[in-house]
């Protein structure tokens, strides 16, 4: 739990300028996470719909949560 927002999005802003995203380490990333859920007989899935009845339930959930209002900065 985030106990002062203020202070963390300072911290965030601060991190994204000095760490730019690298395209070609973000691709690598992507690649080896896909081979070792292809290790692990995650992936590919031999039914493609499993479980899509409950990433639709939680994505209603999700959309029903109401957003925490922002500050007027």
């Amino acid at each position: 739990m985030v106990r002062n927002p203020e202070i963390w999005e300072a911290f965030e802003r601060q991190w994204s300028a000095e760490h730019p995203a690298v395209y070609e380490e973000n691709l690598r990333m992507m690649n080896a996470m896909g081979l070792w859920a292809k290790k692990m007989g995650q992936f590919p899935r031999s039914d493609l719909w499993e479980g899509i009845d409950e990433i639709i339930a939680f994505s209603r959930v999700l959309h029903r949560v109401r957003p925490t209002p922002e500050k007027n900065l």
